[in-house]
């Protein structure tokens, strides 16, 4: 099952955390796809650690990236070129083995999202 978490602090900086198997990431693309396109208004993927849930959706300015709400309910809003640039980093965790891509993020509450396949489990605890 596709998860979402806010850490604070992971790696040195605040961080969304999405994670998943292979077909969680597939989903995700597929998610990403459609909001690119027009065909979806938002994303939502089920929280971890007392997250409720994440949604993602698109705006239609240029070099947007923000990540927003609380640790309890988060959104990020993405320009389409960031959607696209999303969907490129995604395309190689679809049959990776494990791995992880990185979105920067300004002017929220996280400075940036790690889309991680295979590198932790569900139940992950902070």
């Amino acid at each position: 099952m596709l998860r979402a978490a806010f850490l604070p602090h992971f790696k040195g900086s605040n961080t969304l955390l999405i994670w998943g198997d292979n077909a969680d990431m597939a989903r995700f693309n597929d998610g990403l796809l459609e909001l690119s396109r027009g065909e979806s208004s938002v994303v939502e993927i089920k929280g971890g650690w007392g997250l409720s849930a994440l949604r993602v959706r698109a705006e239609s300015s240029v070099g947007v990236s923000r990540i927003s709400g609380s640790e309890v309910a988060l959104e990020w809003v993405c320009s389409l070129d960031v959607l696209k640039q999303c969907l490129g980093l995604i395309e190689p965790l679809l049959t990776s083995a494990a791995g992880h891509q990185r979105v920067e993020a300004q002017g929220g509450l996280a400075d940036q999202a790690v889309i991680a396949v295979n590198e932790y489990p569900d139940d992950l605890r902070r």
